[in-house]
């Protein structure tokens, strides 16, 4: 259900499919070499098969969910979008998606870790190429993880700031012999 609370006066109850893990890949261009212009942002959103066919039968699993005893007893009519939807043909289903569709704006990976080839970052998020400048948010990581991407993104930009400290710690001549603790939240090397 969408809107606020006061514009509903009965009771009811929602769902949503999210497919975790697309196989469709966007990516992000540099338009000039002028550092104030935007970027061009290729979202290519469902241009896998494997997207739309994932999303379909997770519509379909919620219309299961639906059907049964427990909930069918108290279904009254649908709502928004899935109000004219049949399920049952698959272009219907795919063009309800494209329609009313949206991303949970988690876009990562558009300047990956790894080694040298596409990656942007190498594995102590240095930029390739580029001295003495560090890449530490959720663009690094390579795949999107199954959750939000807030407390991932925190713990590079944590494990970030402990690499520069001992990077910085290694070229000071003021330091001696003390040691920088790691941050709690940040994964020990194996």
């Amino acid at each position: 259900m969408s809107g606020t609370p006061a514009e509903r006066d009965f009771s009811g109850w929602s769902a949503s499919v999210s497919y975790l893990r697309p196989a469709s890949r966007g990516e992000t261009r540099l338009r000039s070499s002028d550092l104030v212009a935007p970027t061009a942002i290729y979202r290519n959103y469902l241009n896998h098969p494997k997207d739309p066919a994932a999303l379909i039968a997770a519509l379909r699993r919620v219309d299961q969910i639906d059907a049964m005893p427990g909930l069918n007893s108290l279904l009254v009519r649908r709502l928004a979008s899935s109000e004219n939807l049949n399920l049952t043909k698959d272009r219907s289903v795919d063009g309800n998606i494209r329609a009313f569709g949206n991303t949970i704006n988690h876009p990562v990976g558009t300047s990956k870790m790894g080694g040298a080839g596409e990656a942007v970052v190498d594995n102590l998020l240095r930029v390739h190429g580029v001295s003495g400048l560090r890449l530490a948010d959720a663009a690094i990581m390579p795949t999107i993880v199954s959750s939000d991407t807030n407390a991932p993104a925190i713990i590079i930009g944590a494990m970030a700031a402990w690499m520069i400290m001992v990077d910085n710690a290694a070229g000071s001549r003021t330091v001696g012999s003390s040691t920088l603790l790691k941050p709690a939240c940040v994964p020990s090397p194996r």
